[in-house]
């Protein structure tokens, strides 16, 4: 069955919809600071609702593919895990050196490839879907073990010495739980929920029904995690409120360059088609952002800087891809897909024996 997409208006809207949020929280911190004080009591149901409708995107039993075309899946999850992280944290590093919170923030942004709004984006490009959801179950699978790794050697080899929320310091264990309670978790749950519906009434019915209802969950439950955020860490934005510009500036610089070099790296180096070409360019150069959110604000405190660098993610990413999405529809895929139907011909002809026709 293919699958049809609908963004939801708050996913659609949300780097516009996340601001007065912001300042919703500043005024909550300010003028209320004893109720400030009681909102991160509902921060962890805050951050599942973010990342179960994400995992409910994945189809376990479409995995199977990754492993007939281990080669391209293989190549992407490299690209995603090793590259990407390697990019942005660079980026970060050269803005960001002075300011060791806001690169931790960066830095778990590179970490969190995206598993659901790529989706969305690999769909209005009519590229390859199915691809996408490959891509986007075995990400869901790899962060799981990358996080608990990655975090602590990022951090090592950028010389940042920061100590957890909980007192403890930046290691594999500590990690490694928070990604099991706010990932691995809703990740079981989505499967649990996806095979119970599907049994009881159908593929078609859990992803034409309950997916896209479930789906706006998710930005309301970064909405209030924002506000959160905003009324405890506030301060860091009255005093300096160009911090958060900084962080904007390497993630300014990512979306696109990842996009276009993931795209290069598919269609000129892999020598994949269109269709694929473009949904590998998304899932490389997207970052999930719900998942970069609850574990800057579970590891080191919803009023940090490092959970706040985070929501850069939305503010910056969301309009990036969209720009990228309308450009690309305009300019871009009619070239690609020339292109690739002109290919196909010689390819034809080439085949075709003398006297045939």
């Amino acid at each position: 069955m293919e699958r049809e997409l609908h963004v939801p208006p708050l996913e659609k809207y949300l780097a516009i919809i996340i601001f007065p949020f912001m300042g919703l929280g500043l005024l909550i911190g300010t003028y209320f600071p004893a109720f400030a004080q009681t909102l991160p009591a509902i921060l962890p149901v805050c951050l599942f609702l973010m990342i179960y409708p994400t995992m409910l995107n994945v189809r376990l039993d479409e995995l199977a593919s990754a492993f007939r075309d281990w080669k391209k899946v293989g190549a992407v999850t490299v690209m995603n895990f090793i590259v990407s992280p390697a990019i942005l944290s660079a980026l970060g590093w050269l803005v960001l050196s002075d300011h060791p919170e806001l690169l931790m923030g960066v830095i778990i942004l590179s970490i969190a490839p995206c598993i659901a709004l790529v989706l969305v984006w690999t769909y209005l490009s009519s590229a390859n879907l199915a691809l996408a959801v490959t891509l986007a179950g075995v990400n869901s699978l790899v962060q799981l073990v990358a996080f608990p790794v990655y975090l602590p050697l990022l951090a090592n080899i950028y010389g940042l010495e920061l100590a957890l929320a909980s007192g403890g310091a930046l290691a594999f264990g500590p990690i490694a739980q928070e990604v099991i309670v706010y990932l691995a978790l809703p990740f079981a749950l989505a499967v649990i929920t996806r095979s119970y519906f599907e049994g009881k009434k159908g593929r078609e019915w859990f992803e034409t029904q309950y997916v896209p209802k479930a789906g706006h969950i998710a930005p309301v439950g970064v909405l209030i995690t924002v506000t959160t955020m905003f009324s405890i860490g506030g301060r860091h934005v009255v005093e300096t409120p160009y911090l958060l510009l900084l962080v904007a500036i390497p993630m300014a610089i990512f979306f696109p360059l990842n996009w276009f070099v993931g795209l290069y790296l598919s269609h000129r180096v892999m020598k994949n088609d269109y269709g694929d070409s473009i949904a590998i360019a998304f899932s490389f150069s997207g970052r999930n952002l719900e998942v970069a959110m609850a574990l800057g604000a579970a590891l080191f405190g919803a009023g940090s800087l490092t959970a706040m660098a985070t929501v850069a993610g939305p503010v910056i990413g969301i309009p990036m891809w969209i720009i990228i999405l309308n450009l690309g529809r305009k300019f871009l895929y009619p070239r690609l897909t020339s292109t690739q139907a002109a290919q196909g011909a010689v390819a034809a002809s080439a085949g075709a024996e003398p006297g045939d026709g």
